[in-house]
């Protein structure tokens, strides 16, 4: 996802390139780009864009952003999340906390409501205790 002049790489990732990714095991993928989590619909109601590529893939669940927003709110949300996980919550309640916290320092929806989760919010460990139940 780096500039790569020798290869021809200019950094940008497009779905194409993630569906060629085994991204089984992966349990959560983080996008903090704006716009990241956007999916377009075809004619024939299939989904597109990167969520549904990293799902496709194999990727568990995916967080990322519905609409641009000012750097100082992503670092709130994203490091509040990345701290939650790092305490081993969930990734749902790693979210909520982020999505709180960032919603109580910046009360505007247009701030904290721009951050989606995709995907299953269960861990690895409640798969496997479903299975033994």
């Amino acid at each position: 996802m780096s500039p790569d002049a020798e290869r021809g790489a200019d950094g940008r990732v497009f779905a194409h390139d993630i569906l060629g990714v085994d991204l089984r095991g992966v349990e959560l993928v983080t996008m903090s780009a704006c716009e990241s989590a956007l999916g377009r619909f075809d004619i024939n109601d299939n989904l597109h864009g990167l969520p549904a590529a990293f799902l496709q893939a194999g990727a568990a669940a995916i967080i990322g952003c519905l609409w641009p927003v000012a750097p100082d709110v992503a670092t709130t949300f994203f490091g509040t999340l990345y701290e939650q996980l790092a305490f081993s919550r969930g990734r749902r309640t790693a979210f909520r906390i982020a999505q709180s916290t960032t919603r109580a320092r910046y009360p505007a929806y247009r701030d904290w409501g721009a951050f989606c989760f995709v995907g299953d919010w269960r861990t690895a460990t409640d798969h496997s205790q479903e299975a033994t139940e």
